[in-house]
């Protein structure tokens, strides 16, 4: 009977231990493990909005100038823009013209200047 108590209690023991020294050795384990966290990535500029009517456009330079109801404003437009006729097809920078009135979506450039995200021709354009 003395056999059969040892081995209980040695058993309980054994449990007991384990069960104290699990929590430990996982948080060991998962601080050994983790993979180190991502750099933060820069904040990334929200999208804008515009619209006027074209005073200038540089297909060679990439970049189109509208007047606006409060200012003027001048916009690289790289080959990633998206530029859809007043008609919604797709369209060149190159097919844009004076006096054309466009809404533009845009964001700050690694340059830091205005850069077109899309650019649409207005119907009103073309009557």
């Amino acid at each position: 009977m003395k056999i059969k108590t040892a081995k209980i209690n040695l058993l309980i023991t054994t449990l007991c231990a384990a069960a104290i020294a699990l929590p430990f050795a996982s948080q060991t384990a998962r601080a050994d493990d983790a993979s180190p966290a991502p750099a933060a990535s820069p904040a990334k500029s929200s999208a804008s909005h515009t619209s006027g009517t074209i005073s200038a456009v540089d297909a060679t330079a990439k970049t189109i100038a509208i007047v606006g109801k409060k200012a003027s404003k001048t916009f690289e437009v790289p080959d990633s823009a998206t530029i859809t006729g007043a008609d919604g097809s797709a369209t060149t920078l190159a097919d844009l013209k004076k006096g054309d009135h466009v809404h533009i979506t845009y964001k700050k450039g690694d340059d830091g200047k205005p850069e077109v995200v899309t650019l649409k021709v207005s119907a009103a354009s073309t009557k």
